[in-house]
């Protein structure tokens, strides 16, 4: 793999994936409408969900049954912003 081509990995790729992985941190890849794409190992050992049942919006199973909204919130709001 060129340096050029990094921007085109994806997290499906074996390369991608064994590099999220490795990550000695949680991540995620969620959509403009709040489902969930990917989810690293990490992210499926802390949490306990596997990561079929995360994709879509299976990820609200990690959150506290009394604070969805608030987590719906934060996982819609722009990062960049406050």
């Amino acid at each position: 793999m060129k340096p050029s081509d990094s921007h085109q990995q994806h997290p499906n790729t074996a390369d991608g994936r064994a590099i999220l992985d490795a990550l000695p941190a949680i991540a995620w890849c969620k959509l403009p409408d709040g489902s969930n794409e990917f989810v690293n190992q990490r992210w499926q050992d802390y949490t306990g969900i596997p990561e079929d049942e995360a994709r879509g919006q299976g990820w609200q199973a990690a959150v506290h049954p009394r604070r969805p909204s608030e987590a719906e919130r934060e996982v819609g709001r722009d990062p960049g912003v406050g």
